[in-house]
């Protein structure tokens, strides 16, 4: 679809755009301190509600005096930010905000990042309030410990509004779980023209400029020539992901995944990638295609922007479930359309019971460890798709092969334990090549006196003697009971002969 051109300075149509205009307390409560303009969002279930602030600490501000500060301690998180702002259907809007992220055990506020918070931002279209809306466009997933970097998103819109989403996800519960947003700015970059005096607002904008899932800059990744057998290989390079391979060769990205046989976006450099097969065709998009221009996502899929998704799109506005990523409980999950039950697609469940020795939801792998002899099911209605029972050492267990839809259920069955959240059955939604994994904390029905020193024993038994048995507590008493008889025997006989006996000769 042609687009045409925008003036050469845009307007910022973001209110309160560097978080410089003050603050207001979220329904009075002082941990919710929240820019002006803006307003907060998180999701429950698996996750804790966030603090926000506002931070004026130099290390964390882009520019200016302060940033926008989302933090927690001991827990994971899905939070950030949204604001509702006006459009004309067929503006393609460009939305861009920095962020830095600080996910570390050490307090010392200078510390390095030893893990890793998820970023992206994204554009609702349609001007929604619902993060996981399977419209809004999200930019490729970033952690950029220590330091700000720059995360850009490209949209059209379909309504009189839109909505621009940023979002922060913490891989671990670590001591300090800190993500920090600074200077965005949202402009109008150009217009979809109008045919048969119908606004087309389905379809997506022209190939952006900056492709947001790039991950490198347009034209800056290397385009492989052909062999003489037809075939196209790319090798990866430094800074490249999989979605933007995809939009340097103009491929769509199941393609990718398919010819290559990936379960995942993570790449290493120096892989070798089967772009087009030889004597076969790239599996490019068609331009004339809603479902295959780039940078749309019309699979009708929850998108959440934990990894690059492969959807319908080559482009790079489409996201999807990270498979690092803790559950999330939707309330109210989107209405499928018609169109949306007719794509085709599997997905995939993991599943997972540990032994939750503090009781938070929250599995430290150090001291919790996975539990053997839990039954887990699947179902859909009255349909069984698996069941599986853990061995406690080859976990988290996949179903995968599993049909795209919502109304699904996993449970879990285990004899004398029950779930620290209360929880035994756990609905989920499957999206097209999605990975949603399920950890389960579980304690023994005794309580959480008796998981904590299951937890002590665990940790205690490291070296030569770890994964022994433990030792019953009354065989422990009895043997320091004869070491208590032994010495003092000893020290008894050490008195006689030296002491004693010397003495009765002399008399």
């Amino acid at each position: 679809m042609p687009v045409a051109g925008a003036p050469s300075e845009q307007a910022n149509l973001i209110r309160n755009p560097n978080f410089e205009g003050g603050s207001y307390q979220w329904n009075g409560d002082a941990a919710l301190s929240i820019p002006n303009e803006w307003t907060p969002w998180w999701s429950t279930g698996a996750f804790t509600r966030p603090r926000f602030s506002i931070s004026s600490d130099p290390m964390r501000v882009q520019s200016g005096n302060t940033s926008a500060a989302i933090w927690e301690e001991f827990v994971t998180y899905d939070a950030g930010f949204y604001q509702v702002v006006q459009a004309t259907p067929g503006d393609v809007f460009r939305f861009q905000a920095w962020a830095q992220i600080w996910s570390s055990d050490d307090r010392d506020n200078t510390s390095v990042s030893t893990s890793d918070i998820k970023v992206a931002i994204g554009i609702d279209p349609e001007g929604g309030s619902d993060p996981n809306a399977a419209r809004i466009l999200w930019s490729a997933p970033l952690s950029p410990r220590d330091s700000f970097q720059q995360l850009t998103v490209e949209a059209t819109a379909a309504n009189s509004q839109i909505t621009i989403w940023m979002r922060a996800r913490p891989d671990w519960a670590v001591t300090k779980n800190e993500t920090f947003w600074d200077n965005t700015s949202l402009i109008i970059i150009g217009q979809e023209e109008v045919e048969n005096g119908e606004e087309e607002s389905e379809n997506p904008p022209a190939q952006p400029t900056t492709p947001p899932s790039s991950g490198v800059p347009i034209g800056s990744i290397p385009i492989s020539p052909p062999n003489a057998d037809g075939s196209v290989v790319h090798t990866v390079n430094p800074g490249e992901t999989l979605i933007g391979i995809a939009v340097a060769y103009n491929v769509d990205l199941d393609a990718l995944y398919s010819l290559n046989n990936l379960s995942s976006d993570v790449l290493q450099v120096g892989q070798q990638l089967t772009i087009v097969p030889a004597g076969g065709e790239s599996g490019g998009s068609d331009s004339g295609d809603d479902d295959g221009d780039a940078g749309t996502d019309d699979s009708g899929e929850e998108a959440p922007p934990e990894e690059e998704s492969s959807g319908e799109g080559g482009g790079g506005g489409d996201s999807g479930d990270d498979p690092d990523a803790q559950p999330t409980e939707v309330a109210e999950a989107p209405v499928e359309t018609e169109e949306e039950s007719s794509e085709a697609g599997t997905g995939v469940v993991c599943v997972a019971a540990f032994r939750d020795v503090n009781g938070n939801g929250t599995r430290e792998t150090a001291q919790e460890p996975y539990l053997p002899d839990i039954l887990f099911r699947i179902t859909q209605g009255t349909e069984t798709f698996g069941e599986y029972q853990t061995d406690g050492i080859s976990e988290p267990h996949c179903f995968g092969e599993l049909p795209i839809g919502s109304g699904y259920s996993v449970t879990w069955a285990g004899q004398d334990f029950e779930s620290t959240s209360n929880q035994t059955v756990v609905a989920v939604e499957v999206a097209s090549d999605s990975i949603e994994t399920l950890e389960f904390g579980l304690q023994s029905i005794g309580g959480a006196e008796d998981e904590m020193a299951a937890g002590e024993d665990a940790e205690s038994q490291t070296g030569p003697l770890a994964g022994l048995p433990a030792v019953p507590t009354w065989v422990i008493a009895i043997v320091a009971g004869l070491g208590v008889i032994f010495f003092l025997s000893g020290i008894g006989a050490v008195v006689y002969f030296v002491v004693l006996r010397p003495r009765m000769k002399k008399i």
